[in-house]
């Protein structure tokens, strides 16, 4: 398998991970490395949404600056 197909297998079993467990999941972009996205995902615990949202925002404030 080609290394982007490679990557996205491994990308697609935390969504996956999340979708089967029922826990909250969220994808944020962070920046561009070398004309690339690059993000992270984060997963909460069952019933955690509001949690995860404003972890997410504290997240994003922070690298705001």
């Amino acid at each position: 398998a080609s290394a982007k197909k490679d990557v996205q297998g491994r990308l697609s079993r935390l969504t996956c991970i999340a979708g089967t467990t029922g826990r909250p999941q969220l994808s944020m972009p962070l920046a561009e490395v070398n004309g690339l996205p690059v993000g992270i995902s984060i997963m909460g615990d069952h019933g955690s949404d509001e949690e995860l949202i404003g972890f997410a925002r504290r997240v994003e404030a922070e690298l705001a600056g």
